[in-house]
């Protein structure tokens, strides 16, 4: 489905058992096996987000008639960078912390409408 699947290694040298949970679009785990001397919670954080701007749509001329009146049609969606990663926690402390993956998350331009130049009146064949 184009995503990545979460592996891990029970590394306990016990059974453990997963039960899981869904709810709107909120999916939750629980581990039960032995106990362990930490607490680990994982983490998403957005590293960056970029601006990728916005086309411009003028009249069929593309010309430029000083101030224009401006709407945003579409909005800009920024690109941005992901990581996700596991923190293990020991009496409340940060012990370690393993980065599962960083994810790049491509943006799209906004489209801007400028309001057309006013046509020109009619010219008069006498200019003087």
């Amino acid at each position: 489905y184009g995503s990545r699947d979460l592996k891990f290694i029970n590394d306990t040298g016990a059974p453990i058992f997963i039960e899981a949970h869904a709810n709107g679009t909120a999916l939750t785990f629980t581990i039960y096996g032995l106990k362990k001397n930490f607490d680990v919670k994982l983490k998403s954080e957005v590293i960056s987000k970029t601006d990728v701007g916005y086309d411009e749509i003028t009249d069929e001329t593309g010309e430029i008639c000083g101030d224009l009146d401006e709407k945003i049609v579409v909005a800009q969606k920024q690109a941005v960078k992901s990581r996700a990663k596991i923190e293990y926690y020991s009496g409340g402390r940060l012990i370690k912390t393993i980065i599962l993956r960083t994810d790049n998350y491509s943006g799209s331009k906004g489209i801007i409408a400028k309001r057309p130049c006013e046509p020109k009146g009619p010219q008069s064949l006498d200019e003087t």
